[in-house]
């Protein structure tokens, strides 16, 4: 036992230095891998960046492809619209046209009405008469 605390330096000395090289290698080899990995990462938004940077002006020249398309497609509903506009303001025009010849057809009619219902009065009043003529004989004296 007196050997061992003799060499009580060394061996702890060996044991720290084992505790140092192990746990220090690999916090090492830990904070490399960290560093890569941010690296890589860095490197692909580099590359992504350049790559969007790089076809730019084909994405900005079908974007304006796009819109120009959509533009005329716009006009062309526009058109159509207007198109569709002026016919249902002909159709309006024919339509109060109408209205107006079945309201004044109408007016005629009622008239007519009006008067042939005057007319029937006057027949049916003509009629009872005549008939009060022929039940008293008196057939000989009417016009």
């Amino acid at each position: 036992m007196d050997r061992l605390w003799d060499n009580l330096n060394a061996i702890l000395t060996f044991f720290s230095g084992l505790a140092v090289v192990f746990f220090g290698t690999r916090y090492t080899v830990k904070r490399q891998q960290t560093g890569k990995l941010n690296e890589v990462k860095m490197e692909g938004d580099v590359k992504t960046e350049e790559l969007f940077v790089s076809n730019m002006g084909v994405i900005l020249s079908e974007y304006k492809e796009q819109v120009s398309a959509y533009k005329e497609q716009v006009s062309a509903y526009k058109e159509l619209l207007e198109a569709n506009n002026e016919q249902i303001t002909v159709l309006q025009g024919e339509f109060n046209e109408f209205k107006e010849q079945h309201q004044k057809e109408v007016t005629v009619y009622k008239e007519k009405i009006v008067f042939l219902e005057k007319k029937v009065e006057d027949l049916e009043d003509e009629n009872e008469s005549l008939k009060e003529v022929i039940e008293k004989g008196e057939i000989n004296n009417v016009k």
